[in-house]
């Protein structure tokens, strides 16, 4: 009976080894709460640069392209700052029911002094098939990037390669915003009414 009771201590002392092991390694992660991120241990990855919603997206097949360059591969050098500096063509498809409209963020991850936006627009309509390039849009849907200019500001990185992650948000309803509302100011507006969301991401080297 002695040993039945040995071993019993033994395998409970094991697992809450484990747990706390696990509270201080496994679990240490960035966790999407109430429309923030927030810490859970110590996690040595870097706070998400992808909008906390809150709430579990609806699954679907919208998905974001570009005619210009693939995901992952390099911008043309005619959508930098060193070519034409227009923004380069876009494509969406599988827009879910019920959208309302659609926003884009294009954000540069990689730049020195933080998180760069670079493009900022919304009450896309959801019907819309293509951004072209170089389109020129109402002031009332585009906000202010972090160049402090309302409107699309190209890729022109200092030195090395840099990513830009285009991400587009289907939304449940449209948003009146000011053209002077930043990325963080839509972001707040966004929340717990994001359906769906698709990303294209696209390297610059200068």
């Amino acid at each position: 009976m002695k040993w039945v009771w040995f071993s019993v201590a033994v395998i409970v002392g094991m697992s809450l080894s484990f747990v706390v092991l696990r509270g201080f390694t496994g679990e240490d992660n960035w966790i999407c709460q109430n429309g923030s991120w927030v810490r859970h241990g110590k996690p040595s990855a870097p706070k998400p640069t992808k909008l906390c919603m809150g709430a579990k997206l609806r699954a679907s097949s919208m998905k974001l392209t570009s005619s210009a360059f693939t995901d992952s591969q390099a911008i043309p050098r005619q959508y930098s700052c060193l070519g034409q500096g227009i923004n380069p063509p876009l494509t969406i498809t599988g827009v879910p029911s019920g959208v309302n409209s659609l926003a884009l963020i294009l954000y540069d991850p990689d730049a020195p002094g933080g998180i760069f936006h670079h493009w900022i627009l919304w009450n896309i309509p959801a019907q819309i098939q293509e951004i072209p390039a170089g389109i020129t849009l109402p002031a009332f849907i585009e906000g202010t990037n972090s160049s402090g200019k309302v409107g699309y500001t190209p890729p022109c990185p200092p030195t090395g390669t840099h990513r830009y992650v285009f991400t587009l948000y289907a939304l449940d309803t449209m948003i009146n915003l000011l053209a002077t509302t930043t990325a963080s100011g839509l972001e707040q507006s966004m929340k717990n009414h994001i359906i769906s969301e698709a990303t294209l991401t696209g390297t610059y080297h200068q």
